[in-house]
């Protein structure tokens, strides 16, 4: 077989953070800021006809920022292992605590932003509340489809902040969306929207899926050192690019007793080995 120099070449701008479509995760998502914006959903082309994808993130686990839940790709996940030995405790303090492990979703969309054409689909992320109101707008009877390149309809986005804080203390934004009233093309020159719609970003290239066994690692760490962080980051606050958590005071309730672990490192390897011998799943 001969050697396939341009996937190579693509790997390496993988590796530099220079690829097309993917590489650079910055500069491939669009982080709108306070004020007002307009901008064009672009159907994926390896969605299944689907305008939105879901990813799930684990935050706050140590000093790591968030990254992706492996169970959601039918992969073995030690900290789902590890909730589901929680949850079936019966302890009210474990339960409590499995809200601090429980993965947050994430949604991404490709877009075309309105007065910054020249950079391309980017990606837009964004959490529940966002996508309810997008998934009634695609369903509205008035709009339809409105991420067609011909007939669809561009999305006005407000940002403000909001008067309210979140239970831990946090200051957010508030974000609205709503369908402009009349149906656009998403570029009047045809060349262009070809051109869009065939360099979407590949998400699966924006973001490194971890091993059982560095995550793992991880959660070995964080449990040892009595998982200092904050609670919970709210959803306008939980993004791609959380930052790791200040340590804190809230250990893991009664993690000792259950695991033995007395802060030894073989003992916490015990007690995955006990959960990783049990058939529960999410």
């Amino acid at each position: 077989m001969a050697l396939n120099l341009e996937a190579l070449k693509r790997k390496l701008d993988q590796l530099n953070g220079t690829a097309k479509g993917g590489g650079n995760r910055n500069e491939n998502l669009w982080k709108p800021e306070l004020g007002d914006h307009r901008a064009r959903i672009v159907p994926w082309t390896d969605n299944e006809g689907q305008p939105f994808k879901e990813r799930y993130f684990y935050y706050n686990i140590g000093s790591n920022p968030g990254f992706l839940a492996l169970n959601q790709f039918g992969k073995p996940d030690p900290i789902q292992e590890l909730i589901n030995k929680l949850r079936n405790t019966g302890d009210p303090k474990d339960k409590e605590f499995c809200k601090r492990l429980y993965p947050k979703m994430r949604c991404y969309v490709p877009v075309i932003v309105r007065g910054e054409e020249d950079k391309g689909v980017r990606l837009w992320a964004f959490g529940k509340m966002i996508y309810q109101d997008l998934i009634g707008i695609f369903t509205d009877a008035d709009f339809g489809d409105i991420s067609d390149p011909t007939d669809g309809f561009d999305i006005k986005i407000k940002i403000a902040p909001s008067p309210k804080k979140s239970a831990d203390g946090r200051s957010y934004n508030d974000t609205k969306v709503s369908c402009a009233p009349k149906s656009t093309k998403l570029c009047d020159d045809s060349k262009q929207a070809q051109e869009w719609l065939k360099n979407i970003p590949n998400l699966e290239e924006m973001f490194t899926l971890k091993t059982y066994v560095e995550i793992k690692a991880m959660v070995d760490s964080w449990l040892e050192a009595g998982a200092p962080g904050d609670a919970p980051k709210n959803e306008a606050a939980a993004t791609e690019e959380a930052t790791a958590s200040e340590p804190g005071d809230s250990p893991v309730p009664n993690l000792a007793q259950k695991t033995g672990k007395g802060n030894k490192k073989k003992d916490l390897d015990k007690a995955f080995d006990e959960l990783m011998s049990t058939d529960e799943t999410a």
